[in-house]
């Protein structure tokens, strides 16, 4: 008896094996996948794209685009030796990136293949959010917290709110690895909540001073202090400045920081701008433009009135640090503190802002650590240091009319603020008397730029007595002598 192969017969079969393994993956922890099926070409193009990738991107990434690879051949598309692969298939393993299961090919084999899974491809997705090439930012982020629960448990224990704790760590990860340096003791928790939950600037009406703090929390005054300094002098983002009895902090990415930040860098945008488009303004009054920036920012209800004077003081201090860090000139910076009025009122904010023209990240310089009283003088020692930064900026003096500092290659012996000759053996040699005569030069200034009614009677423009005539009429001006 002959047996004739029905070719149709063969065909049916198949359809009917490729429908039980459908239904066996169905029903099981079996997969099969018949939409990986990529030309060599477009197989070529993925492993070029995929050799600009670090190990860790590479493997999710090929995952994603050639489908489930068996370890062999995922060792050979990604070009890395075994003891690699099998490192970076553990860290995605137990990431949940990737899972590990059997794959039923077309012809029934079985073969145990690693899948990327919707976590993997969503970190794939956001891969370009990187913090230090090997880690995901979402990983690091996860890393942080789970360093962090030390301190979670500690909040816990002595009944911080749910909200505060949250408040509080959202802080330290935005602070980053810096934070994880400080010695992790109860010390240092209780500092956190010392400076966010009871004394933030923003939360004026729930606040304990340190005497009530530390006999609430049973702590030494001393250890708060000293963990207070390690904070700040760590430069971990936060600000502090003393009024009275009172201490006050916010951090550079909370409400306040952000906000204070951002109207400090685009008001120094604006002067740059100015500058390329116009020229150096005659007169740029510091003291104007951080009483501007501090009353925005009071009408926001980010601060209050008690606070003003302190809040000016630091924005000055903030506008000089970001203009240094922006390359502004130092020379420049030196004649916009002299310029300021209410330094000659107050030696240590005038010695803070030189400091930080210098380049000092020192936070006794950055913040108000303690307040003056306007009558205090610094001593002579500390009145020669003064001048001897001043010497770093290559200045062979101040201009006896405005107060500009004149540097020691200019030998026009004409003042480019002014505009007026002067005496080289004649030019000013302290901060003191280049602050007074750039006071002088701003009243003048202010004086002569005061608007009045055109002298033409048909004219009612408004004109500047140091024009040369109106500019609507063309009449002349007769200018003040």
């Amino acid at each position: 008896m002959t047996i004739v192969k029905n070719k149709y017969s063969e065909y049916s079969l198949k359809i009917l094996v490729r429908i039980f393994i459908k239904k066996l993956i169905n029903s099981s922890n079996y997969s099969l996948n018949m939409a990986w099926k990529v030309s060599s070409e477009v197989r070529k193009k993925i492993l070029t794209l995929s050799e600009e990738l670090d190990n860790e991107k590479r493997i999710l990434f090929i995952l994603k685009n050639l489908g489930p690879l068996r370890f062999k051949d995922l060792g050979n598309y990604c070009k890395l030796s075994r003891s690699t692969i099998s490192k970076y298939l553990k860290l995605h393993l137990e990431q949940k990136n990737i899972e590990k299961n059997v794959f039923l090919t077309e012809e029934g084999a079985q073969e145990v293949r690693y899948f990327i899974t919707k976590r993997g491809e969503e970190r794939l997705r956001e891969e370009n959010i990187e913090n230090d090439g090997e880690l995901f930012f979402i990983n690091k982020l996860r890393d942080n917290l789970e360093k962090l629960s030390d301190l979670k448990d500690f909040y816990k224990e002595i009944g911080v709110d749910d909200s505060i704790i949250f408040q509080i760590i959202n802080i330290v990860l935005k602070i980053g690895d810096r934070f994880f340096e400080l010695p992790q003791n109860r010390d240092l928790y209780l500092t956190l909540f010392y400076i966010i939950n009871y004394n933030s600037i923003l939360t004026p009406d729930y606040k304990l001073n340190l005497k009530q703090f530390c006999e609430v929390y049973d702590v030494d005054e001393v250890e708060i202090q000293y963990f207070i300094r390690k904070i700040m002098s760590n430069n971990l983002g936060f600000f502090m400045f003393v009024r009275g009895n009172d201490v006050f902090f916010f951090h550079e990415k909370d409400l306040l920081g952000t906000i204070t930040l951002r109207l400090v860098e685009d008001h120094l945008i604006e002067e740059i701008i100015y500058r390329d488009m116009i020229g150096p303004k005659e007169i740029y009054d510091l003291d104007k433009e951080a009483e501007k920036i501090t009353e925005k920012i009071k009408k926001m209800g980010l601060i209050w009135e008690a606070v003003r004077e302190q809040f000016e003081i630091l924005i000055k201090k903030l506008i000089i640090k970001k203009a240094v860090d922006m390359g502004i000139s130092r020379s420049d910076l030196t004649d916009i503190v002299i310029q300021s009025e209410k330094i000659s009122e107050s030696p240590e904010e005038k010695k803070a802002l030189i400091n930080i023209i210098e380049g000092s990240n020192r936070f006794e310089d950055l913040n108000i650590i303690k307040v003056y009283d306007t009558e205090e003088e610094l001593g002579e020692d500390d009145k020669k240091q003064l001048d001897k930064i001043l010497g770093s900026v290559k200045g062979k003096g101040f201009c006896p009319n405005c107060g500009k500092i004149i540097l020691e290659d200019d030998f026009s012996n004409i003042c480019s603020k002014c505009e007026q000759p002067f005496d080289p053996k004649k030019l000013l040699k302290s901060i003191d008397a280049a602050n007074e005569a750039s006071r002088r030069f701003k009243q003048e200034k202010l004086q002569e730029e005061q608007l009045m009614i055109c002298p033409n009677p048909e004219c009612e423009y408004m004109i500047s007595a140091d024009w040369d005539e109106c500019p609507v009429c063309s009449t002349p001006i007769r200018k003040q002598k």
